[in-house]
């Protein structure tokens, strides 16, 4: 349980791009974590980061949340990274807005059904991992 990342691109042109760089910091920073146990086990929280390609992208713009699995206890999300985003040096930054984003949406969607989930928990968790 915990936080899950993945990245989703029809480019491999974008592997070293500044967004796949920042994806891949975050995803050793939350690695670090976790083994620390510094991550909230329940719910958990997977995104998808779905990078635009030459010729293909995601067919939604910003955020989308892809449900809830009970048996599993985790809350899907994705997110389609602008193309503006994917050279920018404010990747950090964007990824930064993104988890906050995730962890409002996440708060609001397991309130309405009733779920415990503690956003500060989860924002101490998460804060600062960009970097």
């Amino acid at each position: 349980m915990g936080f899950y990342i993945s990245t989703a691109s029809a480019s491999a042109d974008l592997k070293d791009s500044p967004i796949n760089q920042a994806i891949v910091r975050l995803a050793s920073n939350i690695a670090k974590i976790k083994a620390r146990g510094d991550i909230p086990k329940s719910p958990s929280l997977d995104i998808s980061f779905l990078l635009p390609g030459k010729f293909e992208k995601a067919d939604f713009t910003g955020m989308q949340m892809g449900g809830y699995t009970p048996i599993n206890d985790t809350l899907f999300f994705e997110c389609a990274v602008p193309d503006n985003i994917v050279f920018s040096i404010r990747s950090d930054q964007y990824l930064d807005a993104v988890l906050s984003d995730i962890i409002a949406n996440a708060t609001d969607y397991f309130n309405e059904i009733s779920v415990d989930f503690d956003n500060s928990l989860w924002t101490n968790s998460l804060q600062g991992l960009t970097n």
